[in-house]
C-alpha cells in the first residue's frame, strides 16, 4: 500500500497538483505507470480472494476508519479476511 501511494504521487492524475515541481522523463513516467498498474492488480487480486474464501476460523473484528483512511482499513480487513478472521 505504500508503494502505491508513492507511485500515485509520481504518476497519478493528481501528481503535477501535490507537486507542481516534479518533472519526470517520458519512459520513466510510463514505468512508473506499469509499476502502479501491477500493484493494483496485485492488491485487487488479493482483496477478491480473501472476501471470497471462506476460511472464517478467526475471530470477528470490527475497524473502525474515518473515510481519508478507507483504503489502508481495506487492506487491513484483506490481511485479516485471508488469516481467517472476520472483518
Amino acid at each position: 500500500m505504500r508503494r502505491r501511494e508513492e507511485l500515485h504521487d509520481l504518476c497519478g492524475a493528481f501528481a503535477e497538483v501535490k507537486n507542481p515541481d516534479l518533472e519526470l522523463e517520458h519512459n520513466k513516467e510510463l514505468s512508473f505507470l506499469a509499476e502502479l498498474h501491477y500493484v493494483d492488480s496485485v492488491l485487487v487480486d488479493r482483496m477478491i480472494q480473501a472476501r471470497y474464501s471462506n476460511t472464517s476460523t478467526g475471530s470477528r473484528v470490527f475497524i473502525s476508519h474515518s473515510s481519508k483512511d478507507k483504503v489502508f482499513a481495506t487492506g487491513i480487513g484483506t490481511d485479516l479476511k485471508g488469516a481467517g478472521h472476520t472483518p
